[in-house]
């Protein structure tokens, strides 16, 4: 795959203008069980259903206006909880490592399907110590797909709502 994507960083001077665009190449591979099993270990967690399913997930990204380059991997682990009724998919979301914080990450995934163009759509919740990480794939045709990403502030238990973004990220992702 590789994608084209640009950041708007809310109120951050560190970026100038407050934008930056980026091209990356990934490469999706399916996880061996043993490698499943070591993302679930990493994370504490044991709740395994038939359905699992992990993914080796690499990547090269060029950032244009920094000049910033990033080679990385991160293994990623889908565990459903409940029943898949009407295409609506959902469960919790594991990974080796997060792309905010460099530590084993349990997320919130949902699913959803659909039989017209653009209706497929995949999105990942992520709470970090800083940031709530909002993630969306929406999967446009078999080898094109639109990525949305939003971090928000963290709220505090008092806030509760997701109020505040300090980055919103889109792009486009080809099969190549």
């Amino acid at each position: 795959w590789a994608s084209e994507r640009t950041y708007h960083y809310m109120n951050n001077p560190q970026y100038g203008d407050g934008v930056e665009r980026s091209t990356t190449v990934f490469d999706v591979r399916p996880l061996s069980e043993e490698a499943v099993k070591e993302v679930q270990d990493a994370n504490d967690f044991d709740d395994v259903t038939d359905d699992t399913c992990g993914f080796c997930v690499s990547f090269y990204t060029e950032m244009k206006e920094s000049g910033k380059k990033v080679k990385s991997s991160t293994n990623v682990v889908f565990v459903p909880e409940g029943d898949n009724v009407e295409g609506h998919l959902e469960g919790i979301y594991l990974r080796s490592s997060g792309y905010e914080q460099d530590k084993p990450t349990k997320a919130k995934f949902t699913f959803l399907a659909g039989n017209d163009v653009g209706e497929g759509q995949l999105q990942m919740t992520t709470v970090y110590d800083k940031v709530v990480s909002v993630d969306q794939i929406t999967l446009l045709r078999s080898d094109t797909r639109m990525r949305r990403i939003i971090n928000y502030n963290k709220p505090t238990e008092e806030e509760g709502r997701l109020t505040e973004p300090t980055l919103v990220g889109f792009g486009v992702e080809v099969r190549t």
